[in-house]
């Protein structure tokens, strides 16, 4: 996993998540982030919002899952945008 983030974070120049949402679904925390950024290799821009839905138990995540589209990650616990 550390590998991964690594990897997607060196990818941009001026990687940046703002917290959109979040919400309390009981044993979920879900969050809508916007994140941004400027590509290293091409200056391409990245602008985009996901879902990302933390599964808690005993105080520590043991489970996290994006979404691509923030709809995804809010309508298991009920909410629509």
């Amino acid at each position: 996993m550390r590998k991964e983030v690594r990897a997607w974070f060196g990818t941009w120049s001026d990687y940046r998540q703002e917290v959109e949402q979040m919400l309390d679904a009981g044993e979920d925390v879900v969050v809508v982030l916007r994140e941004s950024g400027t590509g290293k290799g091409n200056g391409a821009p990245m602008d985009q919002r996901i879902g990302v839905v933390f599964t808690v138990r005993d105080e520590l995540t043991i489970r996290q899952t994006l979404h691509r589209e923030p709809e995804d990650a809010l309508r298991p616990a009920g909410v629509t945008e």
